[in-house]
């Protein structure tokens, strides 16, 4: 079961699940979070059960992974400002404004 089924989301949602916020990246000045809540399933996965999921930077619809990071090579730079449109916790869209580190 992926962390998209666990919130009760459709099948056909998409977008980026943030795993992990570094303490020392951007994300961690932000209201970005990582996946949490983590309960075991049945057959001994753990599963997040809250998670933060990015659809769209400054407007641009996310699928995936590979939209992400596309936009980012090829419209951003180190130092700019996006605004990230999250899905959180499977059900409220917060816009996060964040700050682009170096690659």
């Amino acid at each position: 079961m992926s962390v998209i089924e666990t919130l009760g989301l459709p099948n056909d949602f998409s977008g980026v699940v943030v795993g992990e916020v570094l303490d020392e990246g951007p994300a961690a000045a932000t209201d970005l979070h990582e996946i949490a809540e983590m309960r075991t399933r049945g057959d001994g996965e753990l599963v997040g059960t809250r998670a933060d999921i990015i659809t769209a930077i400054d407007g641009q619809s996310i699928k995936g992974m590979d939209d992400l990071i596309t936009y980012l090579a090829r419209h951003t730079r180190p130092g700019q400002d996006v605004t990230l449109t999250v899905h959180r916790d499977g059900k409220q869209v917060v816009e996060i404004p964040i700050r682009l580190g170096s690659r």
